[in-house]
Protein backbone atom coordinates (compact mmCIF):
# COMPACT_ATOMS: atom_id res chain seq x y z
CA UNK A 1 0.00 0.00 0.00
CA UNK A 2 1.18 3.32 -0.93
CA UNK A 3 -0.94 5.74 1.60
CA UNK A 4 -1.62 6.04 4.68
CA UNK A 5 -3.73 8.81 5.67
CA UNK A 6 -3.78 9.93 9.40
CA UNK A 7 -6.92 11.45 10.44
CA UNK A 8 -6.86 12.87 13.97
CA UNK A 9 -10.42 13.73 15.35
CA UNK A 10 -10.85 15.56 18.12
CA UNK A 11 -15.19 17.19 18.49
CA UNK A 12 -15.03 17.85 15.00
CA UNK A 13 -18.51 16.62 14.51
CA UNK A 14 -19.50 19.09 12.02
CA UNK A 15 -16.62 19.41 9.65
CA UNK A 16 -15.44 15.56 9.96
CA UNK A 17 -17.80 14.49 6.96
CA UNK A 18 -15.86 17.44 4.04
CA UNK A 19 -12.64 15.92 5.40
CA UNK A 20 -13.49 12.54 4.73
CA UNK A 21 -15.65 13.14 1.32
CA UNK A 22 -12.45 14.82 0.09
CA UNK A 23 -10.51 11.81 0.68
CA UNK A 24 -12.43 9.37 -0.61
CA UNK A 25 -13.17 11.87 -3.94
CA UNK A 26 -9.10 11.06 -4.59
CA UNK A 27 -7.95 10.34 -8.63
CA UNK A 28 -5.72 7.87 -6.77
CA UNK A 29 -7.18 5.11 -5.29
CA UNK A 30 -4.37 3.21 -3.54
CA UNK A 31 -4.70 4.37 0.33
CA UNK A 32 -6.05 3.46 3.38
CA UNK A 33 -7.66 5.93 5.77
CA UNK A 34 -7.10 5.92 9.49
CA UNK A 35 -8.97 8.07 11.92
CA UNK A 36 -7.37 8.29 15.31
CA UNK A 37 -9.85 9.55 17.88
CA UNK A 38 -8.47 11.91 20.34
CA UNK A 39 -10.89 11.09 23.13
CA UNK A 40 -13.44 12.81 21.46
CA UNK A 41 -16.91 13.54 23.54
CA UNK A 42 -19.18 14.98 20.36
CA UNK A 43 -20.37 12.25 17.72
CA UNK A 44 -17.28 12.99 15.34
CA UNK A 45 -16.72 9.06 15.78
CA UNK A 46 -20.56 8.40 15.43
CA UNK A 47 -20.12 10.10 11.40
CA UNK A 48 -16.94 7.92 10.76
CA UNK A 49 -18.85 4.86 11.73
CA UNK A 50 -21.37 5.99 8.87
CA UNK A 51 -19.29 5.50 6.62
CA UNK A 52 -19.71 2.02 4.73
CA UNK A 53 -15.84 1.55 3.53
CA UNK A 54 -13.46 -0.98 4.40
CA UNK A 55 -10.85 1.44 3.94
CA UNK A 56 -11.67 3.07 6.47
CA UNK A 57 -10.03 2.80 10.51
CA UNK A 58 -11.04 4.35 13.82
CA UNK A 59 -8.46 3.70 16.86
CA UNK A 60 -9.70 5.63 19.79
CA UNK A 61 -7.57 6.94 22.88
CA UNK A 62 -7.95 9.49 25.78
CA UNK A 63 -7.37 12.72 25.12
CA UNK A 64 -3.60 13.60 24.23
CA UNK A 65 -3.42 16.13 21.90
CA UNK A 66 -3.17 16.22 18.10
CA UNK A 67 0.68 14.81 17.93
CA UNK A 68 -0.04 11.91 20.38
CA UNK A 69 -3.32 10.77 18.23
CA UNK A 70 -1.21 10.92 14.78
CA UNK A 71 1.25 9.18 16.61
CA UNK A 72 -1.07 6.36 17.39
CA UNK A 73 -2.86 6.15 13.70
CA UNK A 74 0.79 5.46 12.79
CA UNK A 75 1.33 2.93 14.76
CA UNK A 76 -1.29 0.59 12.83
CA UNK A 77 -0.45 2.40 9.69
CA UNK A 78 0.56 0.04 6.52
CA UNK A 79 1.48 2.56 4.05
CA UNK A 80 5.09 3.34 3.02
CA UNK A 81 3.68 7.03 3.30
CA UNK A 82 1.85 8.65 5.97
CA UNK A 83 -0.54 11.24 4.56
CA UNK A 84 -1.77 13.81 7.60
CA UNK A 85 -5.42 15.66 7.23
CA UNK A 86 -6.93 17.24 10.08
CA UNK A 87 -9.98 16.26 10.84
CA UNK A 88 -11.23 19.98 9.88
CA UNK A 89 -9.71 20.42 6.63
CA UNK A 90 -9.78 18.97 3.11
CA UNK A 91 -8.04 18.30 -0.25
CA UNK A 92 -8.51 18.51 -4.04
CA UNK A 93 -9.27 15.38 -5.93
CA UNK A 94 -5.75 15.93 -7.05
CA UNK A 95 -4.29 15.92 -3.46
CA UNK A 96 -2.53 12.59 -3.61
CA UNK A 97 -1.43 12.75 -7.18
CA UNK A 98 0.37 15.72 -6.44
CA UNK A 99 2.20 14.18 -3.46
CA UNK A 100 3.02 11.17 -5.65
CA UNK A 101 4.26 13.61 -8.15
CA UNK A 102 6.60 14.84 -5.32
CA UNK A 103 7.89 11.77 -3.96
CA UNK A 104 8.92 10.56 -7.95
CA UNK A 105 11.14 13.65 -7.78
CA UNK A 106 13.49 12.75 -5.04
CA UNK A 107 13.63 9.17 -4.05
CA UNK A 108 15.18 9.90 -1.00
CA UNK A 109 13.24 12.63 0.22
CA UNK A 110 11.62 12.30 3.62
CA UNK A 111 8.83 15.24 3.49
CA UNK A 112 6.73 16.24 0.38
CA UNK A 113 3.71 18.67 0.40
CA UNK A 114 1.48 21.03 -1.96
CA UNK A 115 0.35 24.13 -0.99
CA UNK A 116 -2.76 25.24 0.57
CA UNK A 117 -4.88 27.98 1.23
CA UNK A 118 -7.06 29.18 3.93
CA UNK A 119 -10.55 29.22 3.73
CA UNK A 120 -13.52 30.44 5.89
CA UNK A 121 -15.93 27.37 7.56
CA UNK A 122 -18.39 28.93 4.97
CA UNK A 123 -16.54 28.57 2.09
CA UNK A 124 -17.32 25.15 0.77
CA UNK A 125 -15.58 25.40 -2.74
CA UNK A 126 -12.92 23.10 -3.27
CA UNK A 127 -11.64 23.66 -6.79
CA UNK A 128 -7.84 24.33 -7.12
CA UNK A 129 -6.68 27.42 -8.06
CA UNK A 130 -3.20 26.64 -9.30
CA UNK A 131 -2.06 25.30 -12.66
CA UNK A 132 -2.93 21.43 -13.09
CA UNK A 133 0.28 19.68 -14.67
CA UNK A 134 -0.87 16.79 -16.11
CA UNK A 135 2.40 14.83 -16.29
CA UNK A 136 6.35 15.08 -16.07
CA UNK A 137 7.40 17.15 -13.23
CA UNK A 138 6.51 20.52 -13.22
CA UNK A 139 5.78 22.25 -10.68
CA UNK A 140 8.07 19.64 -8.52
CA UNK A 141 10.48 21.21 -6.39
CA UNK A 142 12.90 19.91 -4.30
CA UNK A 143 13.08 22.88 -1.58
CA UNK A 144 14.95 24.09 1.19
CA UNK A 145 12.49 23.94 3.99
CA UNK A 146 14.73 26.29 6.68
CA UNK A 147 14.84 28.91 4.02
CA UNK A 148 10.92 28.95 3.61
CA UNK A 149 9.91 28.09 6.97
CA UNK A 150 11.97 31.17 8.12
CA UNK A 151 9.51 33.34 6.27
CA UNK A 152 6.53 31.10 6.30
CA UNK A 153 6.27 28.64 9.14
CA UNK A 154 2.69 27.12 7.82
CA UNK A 155 4.10 26.84 4.42
CA UNK A 156 4.40 22.64 4.78
CA UNK A 157 1.52 21.99 7.15
CA UNK A 158 -0.89 19.03 8.89
CA UNK A 159 -3.08 18.81 6.52
CA UNK A 160 -0.61 19.30 3.46
CA UNK A 161 2.31 16.81 3.92
CA UNK A 162 3.21 13.52 3.98
CA UNK A 163 6.70 11.64 5.44
CA UNK A 164 8.01 8.68 4.67
CA UNK A 165 6.50 6.12 7.07
CA UNK A 166 10.08 4.45 7.71
CA UNK A 167 11.35 7.95 8.29
CA UNK A 168 8.97 8.93 10.75
CA UNK A 169 9.77 5.45 12.59
CA UNK A 170 13.66 6.68 13.01
CA UNK A 171 12.70 9.73 14.46
CA UNK A 172 10.18 9.13 16.37
CA UNK A 173 7.29 11.23 15.21
CA UNK A 174 5.50 13.64 16.95
CA UNK A 175 6.55 15.42 20.26
CA UNK A 176 3.71 16.38 22.91
CA UNK A 177 3.37 19.99 22.62
CA UNK A 178 1.37 23.04 23.68
CA UNK A 179 1.51 24.05 20.00
CA UNK A 180 3.85 23.55 16.81
CA UNK A 181 4.19 19.84 17.32
CA UNK A 182 3.63 19.44 13.76
CA UNK A 183 6.60 22.07 12.57
CA UNK A 184 9.17 20.68 14.92
CA UNK A 185 8.47 17.40 13.40
CA UNK A 186 9.44 18.82 9.57
CA UNK A 187 12.58 20.94 10.90
CA UNK A 188 13.67 17.40 12.36
CA UNK A 189 12.79 15.50 9.58
CA UNK A 190 14.07 17.80 7.07
CA UNK A 191 17.33 18.28 9.41
CA UNK A 192 18.07 15.08 7.94
CA UNK A 193 16.17 14.16 4.60
CA UNK A 194 15.61 16.27 1.83
CA UNK A 195 12.13 18.18 1.02
CA UNK A 196 10.32 17.99 -2.06
CA UNK A 197 7.22 20.33 -2.70
CA UNK A 198 4.51 20.85 -5.53
CA UNK A 199 3.49 24.19 -6.70
CA UNK A 200 0.06 22.91 -6.83
CA UNK A 201 -2.36 24.06 -4.27
CA UNK A 202 -4.68 21.02 -2.97
CA UNK A 203 -5.03 21.27 0.66
CA UNK A 204 -7.48 23.66 2.41
CA UNK A 205 -7.19 25.48 6.01
CA UNK A 206 -10.24 25.87 7.54
CA UNK A 207 -10.64 28.85 9.70
CA UNK A 208 -13.52 28.74 12.28
CA UNK A 209 -13.85 25.74 12.96
CA UNK A 210 -12.37 26.04 17.09
CA UNK A 211 -8.36 24.85 16.33
CA UNK A 212 -6.15 25.05 18.48
CA UNK A 213 -4.18 28.00 16.27
CA UNK A 214 -7.72 29.95 16.62
CA UNK A 215 -7.37 29.70 20.37
CA UNK A 216 -3.87 29.96 21.19
CA UNK A 217 -3.36 32.98 23.48
CA UNK A 218 0.06 35.14 23.47
CA UNK A 219 2.22 33.75 26.25
CA UNK A 220 2.25 35.16 29.49
CA UNK A 221 5.31 36.65 29.51
CA UNK A 222 4.97 39.01 32.33
CA UNK A 223 6.20 35.79 34.42
CA UNK A 224 9.18 34.35 32.25
CA UNK A 225 12.30 34.03 33.61
CA UNK A 226 14.73 36.91 33.61
CA UNK A 227 17.10 34.85 31.64
CA UNK A 228 16.30 32.57 28.54
CA UNK A 229 18.82 30.73 25.85
CA UNK A 230 17.93 29.82 22.66
CA UNK A 231 16.86 26.22 24.08
CA UNK A 232 14.65 27.44 25.91
CA UNK A 233 12.86 29.19 22.36
CA UNK A 234 12.11 26.27 20.56
CA UNK A 235 12.76 22.47 21.81
CA UNK A 236 13.76 21.92 17.85
CA UNK A 237 16.51 24.58 17.91
CA UNK A 238 19.11 22.51 19.98
CA UNK A 239 19.45 20.13 16.95
CA UNK A 240 19.67 23.00 13.91
CA UNK A 241 22.38 24.57 16.02
CA UNK A 242 23.89 21.10 16.37
CA UNK A 243 24.24 20.90 12.65
CA UNK A 244 25.24 24.34 12.33
CA UNK A 245 28.26 23.43 14.39
CA UNK A 246 29.27 20.33 13.27
CA UNK A 247 28.77 21.07 9.23
CA UNK A 248 25.69 20.70 7.53
CA UNK A 249 24.29 17.96 5.21
CA UNK A 250 24.45 18.43 1.23
CA UNK A 251 21.19 18.86 0.95
CA UNK A 252 21.36 22.34 4.08
CA UNK A 253 22.39 25.30 4.27
CA UNK A 254 23.46 27.15 7.55
CA UNK A 255 22.64 30.74 6.34
CA UNK A 256 19.05 29.05 5.95
CA UNK A 257 19.34 27.89 9.43
CA UNK A 258 20.82 30.74 11.01
CA UNK A 259 17.21 32.18 9.79
CA UNK A 260 15.19 29.56 11.06
CA UNK A 261 16.84 29.88 14.41
CA UNK A 262 16.23 33.75 14.50
CA UNK A 263 12.60 33.40 12.98
CA UNK A 264 11.89 31.36 16.29
CA UNK A 265 13.01 33.86 18.28
CA UNK A 266 11.41 36.67 16.60
CA UNK A 267 8.28 34.83 17.27
CA UNK A 268 8.91 35.02 21.47
CA UNK A 269 10.60 38.39 20.27
CA UNK A 270 7.10 39.60 19.09
CA UNK A 271 4.97 37.54 22.03
CA UNK A 272 7.25 39.54 25.06
CA UNK A 273 6.50 43.17 22.50
CA UNK A 274 3.20 42.52 22.49
CA UNK A 275 2.31 41.98 25.91
CA UNK A 276 4.43 44.75 26.81
CA UNK A 277 7.49 43.33 28.56
CA UNK A 278 10.02 45.49 26.69
CA UNK A 279 13.00 44.39 29.25
CA UNK A 280 12.26 40.66 28.14
CA UNK A 281 11.66 41.21 24.37
CA UNK A 282 15.08 43.60 24.72
CA UNK A 283 16.91 40.03 26.28
CA UNK A 284 15.37 37.98 23.68
CA UNK A 285 16.47 39.99 20.93
CA UNK A 286 20.54 39.90 21.89
CA UNK A 287 20.16 35.57 21.21
CA UNK A 288 19.72 36.34 17.54
CA UNK A 289 22.59 34.22 15.50
CA UNK A 290 24.43 36.90 13.88
CA UNK A 291 24.27 38.49 11.44
CA UNK A 292 20.28 39.05 11.78
CA UNK A 293 18.47 39.72 8.49
CA UNK A 294 14.44 40.93 8.01
CA UNK A 295 12.32 40.51 10.92
CA UNK A 296 15.19 40.14 13.04
CA UNK A 297 17.02 42.49 11.86
CA UNK A 298 13.88 45.46 12.50
CA UNK A 299 13.86 43.90 15.96
CA UNK A 300 17.21 44.01 16.84
CA UNK A 301 17.30 47.51 15.84
CA UNK A 302 13.91 48.83 17.42
CA UNK A 303 14.95 47.14 20.95
CA UNK A 304 19.01 46.87 21.03
CA UNK A 305 19.48 50.07 19.48
CA UNK A 306 16.38 52.05 20.23
CA UNK A 307 16.63 53.64 24.42
CA UNK A 308 14.06 51.64 26.51
CA UNK A 309 11.14 54.65 27.29
CA UNK A 310 11.27 54.87 23.01
CA UNK A 311 10.67 51.53 22.74
CA UNK A 312 8.12 50.77 25.79
CA UNK A 313 6.16 53.49 24.31
CA UNK A 314 5.87 52.22 20.74
CA UNK A 315 4.81 48.87 22.90
CA UNK A 316 2.12 50.75 24.49
CA UNK A 317 1.14 52.54 21.47
CA UNK A 318 0.50 49.51 19.70
CA UNK A 319 -1.13 47.56 22.38
CA UNK A 320 -3.43 50.93 21.85
CA UNK A 321 -3.89 50.29 18.64
CA UNK A 322 -4.40 46.54 18.97
CA UNK A 323 -7.41 47.56 21.33
CA UNK A 324 -8.72 49.88 19.30
CA UNK A 325 -9.41 47.18 16.61
CA UNK A 326 -10.91 44.43 18.58
CA UNK A 327 -13.57 46.79 19.42
CA UNK A 328 -13.96 47.84 15.63
CA UNK A 329 -13.67 44.35 15.06
CA UNK A 330 -16.56 43.37 17.69
CA UNK A 331 -18.66 46.76 16.55
CA UNK A 332 -18.66 45.59 13.02
CA UNK A 333 -19.36 41.31 13.74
Amino acid sequence: MRFSIIIALYNKEFFVRRALDSVLAQTLSDFEIIVANDGSTDCGVSVVKSYQDRRITIVSQSNQGPGAARNLGVEVARGAWLVFLDADDAWTPTHLFELARAIAVCECAGLVGTKSVQRSTADSSLASKRKFFAGGNRGVYEVDYFKHAARDPGFINSSSSAVRSSVFNELGGFRSLYSGEDTEFWARVCLHYPCVVSETQTAYYFRGTGGITENRVLPNTLGCPKSRTLTDVHPVIPLVLAHIEAGVRPHLNVQSLARYVNSKVSIEVRGAFYSNNVDLAKRLAELYLQPPHGEALVWSLLLLRLPRPVASSLARLRASMRAVYRRVRAVRS
